[in-house]
């Protein structure tokens, strides 16, 4: 856990009050029921096959579902075998395409791939950080 100064944590607080002095007052309302329901839920269904997507509350899909090339997704490393699998199966895809000259798609699977890698390093990071957090548990 991070430890700040707290000259930090008092500028932060005054930045805060600052805002919400500036901001009209019934952004700052206590939640109905149903607004609080409303939000826990939007975070309940965000589980997808490849991990979590942490996409803002009230924010629409971008992407369509198209979850891999998703900032807000966080991945599961134990689902990297399925993004391993989807790997293979859009440069398969991607072979089609180049032999066809279907540009539009031979950019789009590129795009994917690019994006696939991206979510690769993530999953080595996650690996790579709980390997930290357990050896140094040992010590």
């Amino acid at each position: 856990m991070a430890t700040y100064e707290q000259e930090v944590v008092q500028q932060y607080g005054a930045f805060i009050a600052r805002r919400r002095k500036n901001r009209p007052e019934d952004e700052y309302h206590q939640p109905t029921a149903e607004e609080l329901s409303e939000f826990t839920e939007h975070f309940k269904q965000r589980t997808v096959a490849l991990g979590r997507c942490f996409r803002p509350f009230r924010s629409p899909c971008h992407h369509e579902h198209a979850c891999v090339r998703c900032g807000s997704l966080a991945m599961d490393a134990e689902q990297l075998p399925r993004l391993l699998r989807i790997e293979e199966e859009v440069q398969v895809s991607l072979a089609e395409a180049q032999q066809a000259s279907w540009t539009a798609d031979i950019e789009g699977y590129g795009i994917t791939l690019m994006h696939i890698q991206e979510k690769k390093a993530q999953v080595e990071r996650i690996l790579r950080t709980s390997e930290s957090v357990k050896s140094a548990q040992k010590e």
